[in-house]
């Protein structure tokens, strides 16, 4: 067990868990990039009549349907697991382009799957000051750490 001080405190610790969202990277980066690039794959699919009432419903703002300014942090795009998130966009689909639910399905799998493939993991995974750095000297101290999320 090794003793850290942090905050005037000393504290035994067998180990260090970080949460990557937030806390090690910019969740709010991470999200604008993720939803641009499901806006890309959505617009190509179902066209653009369908992305302004996506961004909407996930709580993305964009003014030209490809560019994201902001993601509200307590919006579908913010809090929701994958799986609703893909639930949420074959309602819309089924909403917008009158599909049957399973083509909906189908088609927000292929939205979802396509935009996780052309994520450009390193425009959208900006570390916070201190990061890495953090886990270098746990490392030195010789402290396991992990990162869950």
């Amino acid at each position: 067990m090794t003793r850290v001080h942090a905050g005037g405190r000393a504290f035994a610790i067998e180990a260090v868990v970080f949460d990557k969202d937030g806390l090690l990277c910019k969740s709010k980066a991470f999200w604008i990039a993720l939803a641009e690039e499901r806006l890309k794959q959505l617009r190509y699919i179902a066209g653009a009549g369908a992305v302004q009432s996506w961004a909407d419903c996930f709580g993305v703002k964009t003014e030209d349907g490809i560019s994201v300014s902001d993601v509200d942090a307590t919006g579908i795009m913010a809090v929701a697991s994958p799986a609703e998130e893909m639930t949420a966009t074959a309602a819309l689909l089924v909403q917008t382009l009158g599909l049957s639910w399973t083509q909906a399905r189908e088609q927000a799998f292929a939205i979802f799957q396509k935009a996780d493939e052309q994520l450009d993991l390193r425009r959208a995974l900006q570390p916070q000051k201190g990061f890495p750095q953090i886990m270098e000297r746990l490392r030195e101290k010789g402290i396991p750490y992990g990162v869950a999320t």
